[in-house]
C-alpha cells in the first residue's frame, strides 16, 4: 500500500481552510448566504430558471431548496429525500456512496463558522486525509450538505467549482500518486453511477505533478453534478483519497 507522503498530515488541513474560504465566498457572492443562513441574490448575478424543490423535516414543515443552493449541494441529492442532520453522518455517505471508500475512518467534525465546517476522512487509521467540506445551506433547515472535498495529493485547478462543463470535460491541476495515476468520474445529480470516466497522470514521485485531460461524458439537458478525482491503494485498489468539486452542465440533448 502507499505510505502517506510525509508531510500530509501536517498541510492537510491548512489545504482544506483555503479551499472551504474560496467555495464559501463563493457561496456568499452568489446567494447572499450568511451565518444565519439568510439568502437573497447579489447584484448581477444570473442563475439558470428552474422550479424550486422542498425538504420535509421531521417536524412536517416543508423548506424551499432555491436553484443557488442547489448550485452549492454536491451531496445529497437537493431533489431526493435522504438528509443528514449530523455533518460526520453527511460526509461518510459522501465517501462511502459517491466517493467510493471502503470503511472509511472519520475524524470529528471542525467546527468553520456558525453553519459550516470540515470532516477529515482517512481510508485506513494512518492513510492519508480528504477533508470534506460540509455547510448547512438552506435558511431554516438544519440540514448538512457537502460542498466539496479536498486532498493535498489531487489538486484540481480547472473547472472551479460551480463552473459549467461540456463534453468533453476539460480537467487539469497537480498530483502525486502511485504511477501517477488519478481517476476521474463524473456525475449527475440523482444518480451514482458516473456519466463519465477516465484517467489522468500526475507525479508518481514525492512531489505534485502537472496533469490534464479530456473526459468523454455523456451531458445531461443542463442541471448539477460532481467532478470526483480520486487515487487508488496499490495494495489493494481501494480508493486512497478525493477531491472533488461541484460542477454544472450545459449542452446535453
Amino acid at each position: 500500500m502507499r505510505a502517506p507522503h510525509p508531510s500530509s498530515r501536517q498541510h492537510a488541513g491548512a489545504t482544506a481552510s483555503v479551499a472551504l474560504v474560496v467555495v464559501l465566498l463563493a457561496f456568499s457572492s452568489l446567494s447572499g448566504c450568511g451565518d444565519d443562513g439568510s439568502t437573497g441574490a447579489a447584484d448581477g448575478t444570473t442563475t439558470t430558471a428552474e422550479a424550486t424543490t422542498t425538504t420535509t423535516p421531521d417536524d412536517g414543515t416543508a423548506t424551499a431548496i432555491s436553484p443557488d443552493v442547489r448550485a452549492f449541494a454536491l451531496w445529497p441529492d437537493t431533489a431526493g429525500d435522504t438528509r443528514f442532520d449530523d455533518p460526520v453522518d453527511a460526509a461518510r455517505s459522501f465517501a462511502v456512496d459517491l466517493a467510493g471508500f471502503t470503511d472509511p475512518v472519520l475524524g470529528d467534525f471542525q467546527q468553520g463558522d456558525s453553519r459550516s465546517g470540515e470532516v477529515e476522512v482517512r481510508p485506513t487509521l494512518d492513510g492519508p486525509v480528504s477533508t470534506v467540506l460540509v455547510r448547512q445551506l438552506v435558511p431554516g433547515d438544519d440540514s448538512w450538505w457537502v460542498i466539496g472535498a479536498v486532498n493535498e495529493d489531487i489538486v484540481i485547478e480547472d473547472p472551479q467549482p460551480q463552473s459549467g462543463v461540456d463534453h468533453p470535460l476539460l480537467v487539469s491541476g497537480r498530483a502525486r500518486a502511485f504511477e501517477g495515476t488519478v481517476q476521474v468520474a463524473v456525475y449527475a445529480d440523482g444518480s451514482t453511477e458516473p456519466i463519465g470516466e477516465g484517467v489522468v497522470t500526475g507525479s508518481g514521485g514525492s512531489e505534485l505533478g502537472p496533469f490534464e485531460g479530456e473526459i468523454p461524458i455523456d451531458v445531461p439537458p443542463g442541471g448539477w453534478g460532481a467532478l470526483v478525482l480520486y487515487t487508488e491503494s496499490a495494495e489493494d485498489g481501494r480508493v486512497w483519497a478525493v477531491s472533488a468539486v461541484r460542477i454544472g452542465f450545459i449542452g446535453g440533448d
